[in-house]
């Protein structure tokens, strides 16, 4: 048996060496460059292009079997200038022979050097390797359809078991992409890319290296990647990994923050084409200061209706440093020790078709932001949200005031009047919204609010609504705002709402820096207006406001004082209305029109324990002016004071001038005038009783003389009447006489 053994070794190793004398004789008679010039026609009869093969073709055959060229290159399609299409440096490329008799392919190192491949677009839209297309499809210009390999065979056929590549080296390659409809050039350039071992069928890392440069025209940025993992790949089971992902990049440009920006990305990916499934973890991105954490998993990848889930979370961060990084002016705030600290952690999910945030918290210094927020629908931007605050001071935010604003200027620095400042409308044109944020305690303008929740609503083609309710200042607030039209050129907007049982003197305090009033009541308005500025929505403010307070005071204006002032002047003395101080009341309520900007008050009244004051006028909203007229009337004089002659006396007062410094004065004319018509009156009065007293006097005068002729005449007559009874009788006694003779 040992023999034939031998004898069978020695014949394969006369096979072995026939194979090799073959090979090497090969390699010694044939030379590849002699078909250069075949290969060049055959490329040109093929694509109409010119092939350039300037440097050496050679080929090796054992014990591989490769094939390497130099400066190698194509010509560009006609209309495309004279810059080669591609151009090759070196290529080269072999494969092992023995392992062939085993049916495994066992690629060497796969090494591509100084590639320059030049894409670009004409304007007229045609690209430069639109006549390649063409070139390899059928005389229809339908591409010819691909040829189907037979199933491997089974019986003796030649089947690979085995495919590897040793690894690919590519070293400084470079595309441009230019765009001529588009004004536009991409160049990435400095091209190196270096793998391990590539097995198809085995499962093991393949280590992977890559750097290059890419530069963009407009606007002029160049971007740098390094990249560095390890892929594995399971062809069969369609599994693919990358581990390990490290990436660092540079951008630069003068659009880019402080002209450069650094970032890294680290990673792990995996991906189940199959199933459809991909997971990215340990994810961890850094740029400007800023590390974000964060986990993705992709669902029905293979299907129409993809879907991903994650989280995403940001290591606590210094907004300020962040600034700097980013070369952006610091905003410069009230308070110094804000913007030292935020954080984010959220978990998201998201759809071809929507997306949204959940678990989210949000931190800023000491405020702390949960809840949700989502695009619904990305067709129609359909946003819903619904977010909490515990607590926010937005005046620690805001800049310092300026000693314009200290004056309570009503003005803008931009413009030189609040009036002219645009309303942000756009924002509200097409919005489709249904939110709703609330603060446990908030302080803004000065004003402290508890509760407050603001919910809006709004699609588009319908009014925007908004309804805000709070607590502040011991009552409660409710406003409901509207808002239609923000895309015309005169924008409608409702305003409706009420102050129960506020502390006023505190609001006006916390608002205006103003202590004008003290007192708790309600306040209910319903008013309209129009408009795209602040001015014309004062302009154009109309409805009704309602007020009535009780229990108060007015400050800036001591009534007392007024009417101190005012019974000098009556006396002739030289006396100034001051202002300051304040008066006590009881109750301090009235109602205002409101027409076109300009606020009137009719009925006004207030009323303290001595003191009544009514009040009519108004308030121009655009100018912020007033135009006021009081009449306070005592109705009993202190103890202490010279106003007794002033009791039940109207005074006439007047407070006119800018809302927030009112001039306040007396109307002297008008109370010497009230004054001498009382006096007027009062003479009149005495006159009358005077007449009335002679009138009754000489009417006695005259009774008493029509008693006296009275009885005068009844005396007279009496003595009459007797004188002609005694004559009668003296006549009937001379007849009875007479007779009897």
């Amino acid at each position: 048996m040992a023999k034939p053994f031998k004898i069978v070794l020695v014949i394969l190793s006369l096979l072995v060496t026939l194979v090799v004398v073959a090979a090497v004789g090969l390699v010694m008679t044939f030379d590849p460059n002699d078909y250069r010039d075949d290969i060049e026609q055959a490329v040109e009869d093929t694509t109409g292009r010119d092939l350039r093969m300037t440097g050496p073709l050679s080929l090796s055959i054992f014990p591989w079997l490769g094939v390497e060229t130099e400066s190698v290159s194509l010509g560009n399609a006609e209309g495309f200038g004279n810059e080669a299409f591609a151009e090759i440096g070196y290529f080269g490329v072999s494969i092992r022979l023995l392992p062939l008799l085993s049916k495994q392919i066992e690629i060497g190192t796969v090494r591509l050097e100084g590639m320059r491949l030049n894409l670009a677009r004409g304007e007229n839209g045609r690209t430069n390797w639109d006549d390649l297309i063409e070139a390899f499809s059928d005389e229809d210009g339908e591409a010819e359809a691909p040829v189907e390999e037979p199933a491997p065979s089974t019986e003796g056929g030649f089947e690979i078991t085995g495919l590897s590549v040793e690894a690919v080296e590519i070293e400084d390659a470079a595309v441009k992409w230019t765009d001529a409809a588009a004004g536009q050039s991409v160049v990435l350039k400095g091209f190196n890319l270096s793998t391990g071992r590539i097995s198809p069928s085995a499962t093991h890392p393949v280590p992977l290296s890559m750097n290059f440069v890419v530069e963009v025209q407009e606007p002029k940025t160049t971007l740098s990647i390094d990249l560095v993992t390890k892929l594995v790949a399971d062809l069969d089971a369609s599994q693919f990994s990358v581990e390990d992902l490290r990436l660092e990049g540079t951008a630069e440009g003068a659009d880019i923050p402080a002209g450069k920006q650094q970032f890294n990305l680290a990673a792990n990916i995996n991906f189940d084409q199959e199933a459809g499934v991909l997971k990215l973890a340990d994810l961890v991105l850094q740029a400007a200061g800023v590390t974000l954490n964060g986990s993705l998993d992709g669902s029905g990848l293979n299907s129409d209706s993809p879907s991903f889930n994650g989280q995403i979370t940001s290591q606590t961060i210094n907004p300020r440093t962040v600034f700097r990084s980013l070369a952006i002016d610091l905003p410069e705030t009230q308070d110094e020790t804000t913007l030292k600290s935020a954080g984010l952690d959220a978990r998201f999910s998201a759809t071809t078709q929507s997306a949204e945030l959940r678990k989210l918290t949000v931190t800023l210094d000491d405020t702390t932001l949960t809840g949700t927020a989502a695009v619904k629908d990305f067709e129609t931007m359909a946003l819903a949200f619904d977010l909490d605050v515990d607590q926010f001071n937005l005046d620690r935010y805001l800049p310092p005031s300026s000693e314009e604003e200290d004056t309570g200027s009503d003005s803008d620095e931009s413009t030189g009047d609040i009036n002219d400042i645009e309303l942000p409308l756009d924002a509200l044109e097409g919005l489709n919204v249904d939110g709703r944020f609330a603060i446990k305690t908030l302080v803004a303008s000065g004003l402290t609010f508890d509760d407050a929740t603001l919910i809006v609503k709004g699609k588009p083609g319908q009014p925007l609504q908004q309804s805000l309710t709070a607590k502040a200042y011991g009552g409660d607030i409710r406003i409901d705002n509207r808002v239609a039209g923000a895309a015309s050129q005169a924008p409608s907007y409702r305003f409706q709402g009420s102050l129960d049982q506020l502390l006023f003197g505190d609001l006006l305090q916390d608002l205006v820096d103003k202590d004008w009033l003290q007192g708790k009541g309600l306040v209910t308005y319903d008013l309209t207006s129009q408009g795209r500025t602040v001015g014309d929505l004062r302009k154009h403010l109309s409805g009704t406001l309602k007020f009535g307070l009780s229990d108060g005071a007015i400050k800036g204006i001591d009534i007392s004082r007024v009417l101190t002032a005012a019974e000098a002047k009556l006396r002739g003395q030289s006396a100034d209305a001051e202002s300051g101080g304040e008066t006590r009341f009881n109750k301090f309520g009235g109602s205002m029109s409101i027409k076109d900007g300009v606020a009137k008050t009719t009925d006004f009244s207030a009323g303290a324990d001595n003191l009544n004051v009514t009040a009519t006028g108004s308030v121009n909203l655009v100018a912020m002016t007033l135009d006021y007229a009081l009449k306070p009337v005592l109705t009993a004089a202190p103890s202490d004071s010279k106003l007794g002659a002033l009791v039940g006396k109207a005074i006439p007062v007047t407070v006119t001038g800018p809302v927030t410094s009112p001039k306040i004065g007396i109307d002297i004319k008008g109370l010497l005038k009230a004054e001498a018509q009382q006096r007027l009156d009062e003479e009149k009065a005495e006159l009358r009783e005077k007449a009335d007293k002679e009138k009754e006097r000489l009417q006695e005068k005259i009774d008493e003389e029509k008693e006296r002729a009275r009885d005068k005449l009844r005396d007279k007559l009496g003595g009459f009447l007797n004188r002609k009874s005694d004559t009668s009788s003296e006549q009937s006694d001379t007849d009875s006489t007479d007779g009897g003779s």
